[in-house]
């Protein structure tokens, strides 16, 4: 999806503006901040922008033998399933852990059976046992959407439904100002509307991790 073409339009168009130049009480900067936020908050709240490492440009994560920290992805929001030469490797949490290995953080295997996302704050899971060979995770992920602007308006991965959201966030807050062109009828209205458009996208992507 183009925001530019298919998000930008509409929002203008529902403030009585064809052109830039129409948007006498905001400018088009404030809308484009309007549609980062929102495109942020769908990110955080939906399984809307999912990567796996081995289809980016910096391939599968690596780790040395023994490593006890391995780094997530900068874009990183929350994991959704992690492997290691093809084998996937189950979630665990430290309780689940220290409850049969005391000594879970000194402990190392010939594979990884465990990932640990609570042992240290992101970005690092950590594995377990710690490996005693180097090798490769490939991790599926919830990632952070991309910075929306005039010059960066192109997502290929949201949906149109997504971006009904966003065009009515632009419209709410552009009616929310304290302009004279504010009409808190139309911020309650677009706020209801994108609530129920809200609703099917969790019952297709589900919420956010």
């Amino acid at each position: 999806m183009d925001l530019a073409t298919e998000v930008m339009p509409n929002a203008m168009f529902a403030l009585h503006a064809l052109t830039v130049s129409d948007l006498e009480q905001w400018s088009q900067t404030e809308l484009w901040e309007w549609a980062d936020e929102r495109v942020k908050a769908l990110a955080a709240n939906y399984g809307l922008f999912v990567e796996r490492t081995g289809l980016t440009e910096t391939g599968d994560i690596p780790f040395a033998a023994k490593q006890n920290l391995i780094p997530l992805p900068a874009d990183h929001l929350a994991t959704v399933r992690v492997e290691s030469a093809g084998v996937l490797i189950k979630p665990a949490n430290v309780v689940e852990i220290q409850s049969y290995d005391d000594d879970w953080d000194e402990t190392t295997g010939p594979v990884i059976t465990r990932w640990i996302g609570d042992a240290l704050r992101v970005p690092f899971i950590t594995p377990y046992p710690k490996p005693l060979a180097a090798g490769t995770l490939s991790l599926v992920y919830e990632q952070e959407a991309p910075a929306i602007s005039a010059t960066e308006t192109v997502m290929p991965h949201l949906a149109s439904v997504a971006g009904d959201v966003v065009t009515l966030h632009m419209i709410a807050e552009a009616r929310r100002l304290e302009t004279d062109a504010q009409i808190p009828e139309c911020v309650s209205f677009a706020e209801q509307l994108a609530a129920l458009y809200s609703k099917v996208i969790e019952s297709y992507f589900g919420g956010g991790m």
